[in-house]
């Protein structure tokens, strides 16, 4: 805890020390700022110099609320989110300086189907562990962001860094219970050739993380039967409590690599692409590690965005997940250790991404007066089981569109208004089971609702208002926003957040 204070006191010092120069600083303006500095957004650090991002700091205070039945399962049908954000560029001599700390405390209530980790959703886990009673969860998320880059070799290269840790803890209210914790550590060098027409970048990336997470119980008269996941409703029962269910250690290391090329000309262009590789072993117990499973996860990104008019930019992105999940079949020796005897690869989970998308700021970035923004996105899920055959399917056309307007006042003063509209057309869905537990929960109730929640067609909504008031040295900002979400069965979600800033 110690060094988490001291982490989070020095990114808060580079907040206040940065000095901003932006004119009037909002949240809209800094997303904006962030998304100019395209080539630190791609991933190379180095772009810290080349995309010249301007000094800023601030620091905000969040609450969101969300409830309704429209979710997936191991969401919750609540959930509360407290957030403390704070975010800083600062140049100091040839060196630009980008630091970035938040924390989340996130209380949820009557999630199912979920029994040991932070996040059920992260198909690096997915030999995992889920239960059907509905309980409460208490997570807590630090993370900490810090980018470096300067010029080198006469300004003609630029080298940069990234270093990125989380750390978080999550527990389970109702038996079966879990305490899990969770660090994850990631570097990423980079560089940028500068050229007469253009730069070319090109980063590496690592990391290592790992998730501990014990399954407990408050009633230890009574023990508490779990599903030991397999995989698209596949499962081996099992229980908490006695001498059963033991602690379960997710380790997975990840590597990558990204270039990029940026166009410099009349027309400024920005084309990047990303590979990475997870590969995590999934294991119970530390006195006698038994593999419950592998998987490795492939991940692609592609995208291209170019600038022109006055004030638009355009985009096309790409993005691909791919994640095998391997078995092994295991056996107790005479020395008490688990042996591996086999391993058969029978999970294909693919996840497919594209979205076309144009922007259009009237004004500049830091001085708007009208920001707009549409997209239309392709999303499809194919997921399979080999023996016995399963399958979770679907695809949708998602389009989006917002606008956001502000006004500023005598002294300074300004009003922000937000509003945004979207929704989602299924273009197919299909669950389809044929293992031996056809009257278990995860098949008869679990993807079965899952496979609705995500093939339902859907509107959503969302309204925001927002102020800025400057001071002397500083300005204060307040923001309030309402999204609802709801399918044309009848289901609905509704969230509300509201935060207060600090620009420096």
């Amino acid at each position: 805890m110690f060094e988490k204070a001291l982490i989070s006191l020095t990114l808060c010092l580079l907040s206040f020390g940065a000095g901003a120069q932006l004119s009037l600083p909002d949240p809209t303006s800094l997303r904006l700022e962030n998304e100019r500095a395209w080539m630190t957004a791609s991933g190379n650090a180095a772009g810290l110099v080349t995309d010249s991002l301007k000094s800023h700091s601030s620091v905000s205070l969040r609450y969101l609320y969300g409830t309704g039945e429209y979710r997936l399962l191991p969401e919750g049908k609540s959930v509360s989110d407290f957030s403390f954000d704070t975010e800083g560029a600062v140049k100091a001599g040839k060196v630009k300086l980008w630091g970035h700390f938040s924390y989340d405390y996130i209380a949820s209530e009557g999630s199912s189907y979920n029994t040991l980790l932070y996040d059920p959703f992260d198909t690096r886990f997915l030999y995992s562990v889920a239960d059907s009673v509905e309980s409460g969860w208490r997570r807590q998320a630090y993370n900490l962001e810090f980018k470096a880059a300067m010029p080198l070799a006469r300004d003609k290269v630029i080298g940069g860094l990234h270093v990125a840790y989380t750390d978080r803890i999550a527990a389970k209210q109702n038996d079966p219970r879990a305490e899990s914790y969770h660090y994850s550590v990631a570097l990423t060098p980079s560089l940028i050739f500068r050229g007469h027409k253009g730069n070319f970048g090109f980063h590496l990336h690592y990391a290592n993380t790992f998730e501990r997470s014990t399954p407990t119980l408050s009633n230890t008269e009574v023990n508490q039967m779990v599903y030991v996941l397999r995989g698209l409703g596949n499962y081996i029962d099992n229980v908490v409590g006695g001498n059963s269910m033991k602690t379960m250690y997710f380790r997975c290391n990840s590597m990558g690599a990204g270039v990029q090329y940026e166009g410099t000309g009349r027309l400024p262009w920005l084309l990047h692409a990303d590979l990475r590789y997870h590969l995590t072993n999934i294991t119970e117990s530390a006195t006698q590690p038994r593999l419950q499973g592998r998987t490795r996860l492939f991940e692609a990104n592609l995208g291209w965005d170019m600038r022109f008019g006055r004030g638009h930019r355009a985009g096309i992105a790409f993005s691909h997940g791919g994640t095998t999940g391997v078995e092994p079949t295991t056996v107790l020796n005479m020395d008490g250790i688990w042996e591996v005897l086999s391993e058969l690869p029978q999970c294909k989970y693919s996840k497919n991404l594209l979205t076309l998308s144009w922007d259009k700021t009237v004004g500049s970035v830091h001085d708007w007066k009208w920001v707009f923004h549409a997209a239309l996105s392709y999303e499809s899920e194919n997921d399979s089981y080999a023996q016995p055959n399963c399958v979770f399917a679907w695809s949708a056309l998602k389009p989006r569109v917002r606008a956001e307007w502000r006004q500023v006042f005598r002294g300074g003063a300004a009003l922000r208004l937000g509003a945004e509209l979207g929704g989602g057309k299924n273009l197919s869905s299909e669950y389809r089971y044929d293992g031996v537990h056809p009257d278990g929960k995860p098949a008869s109730v679990w993807y079965p609702h899952e496979i609705s929640i995500l093939g339902a067609d859907y509107m959503q909504e969302a309204l925001s208002i927002g102020f800025t008031v400057p001071l002397r040295r500083c300005a204060l900002g307040g923001d309030l926003r309402v999204r609802g979400a709801e399918t044309f069965g009848g289901l609905c979600r509704l969230f509300l957040n509201a935060s207060f800033s600090v620009f420096f």
